[in-house]
């Protein structure tokens, strides 16, 4: 089973595992877990009764605190655009093609700007802007 690097749009990183299931609808679910103690981290698809799909397409739940999965599912080559989006109450999502899991491939991290203490940060996770942080105000003291 492939890991894959997720960072969450709150800064924390998780190794995962996807794991394809399906909804009572019959539309294809994708949920990740975490790969060291197995608990779900995050459901990246939203079942849409009203939509056909076919079994290779999911919605994209990247709104509120999914925000960035669509990034994460296309840069691990998990999903290919579709330029379809519907409306899903005061949001839009994207209905995107789920390509073969022989396909998907992680990607290396990439770092992302985080203001620690009005300081501007590249880091792969808060934690990691957290330390870069700490550093520099040691190198400042000596």
């Amino acid at each position: 089973m492939k890991e894959f690097t997720f960072t969450t749009n709150f800064g924390s990183s998780y190794q995962v595992h996807l794991v394809k299931g399906t909804y009572k609808n019959g539309q294809t679910s994708l949920q990740l877990i975490d790969a060291t103690d197995g608990q779900p981290v995050a459901v990246a698809s939203v079942s849409v009764p009203t939509l056909e799909l076919d079994e290779n397409e999911i919605v994209v739940k990247d709104y509120s605190e999914n925000e960035g999965m669509l990034d994460f599912l296309l840069e691990n080559n998990i999903v290919e655009m579709r330029n379809e989006y519907i409306e899903l109450g005061y949001n839009t999502a994207p209905v995107v093609k789920l390509l073969d899991e022989t396909e998907w491939q992680p990607s290396q991290p990439k770092n992302r700007e985080f203001t620690v203490n009005g300081m501007k940060i590249w880091a792969k996770d808060y934690f990691a802007a957290l330390d870069i942080y700490e550093l520099a105000n040691q190198a400042e003291q000596e």
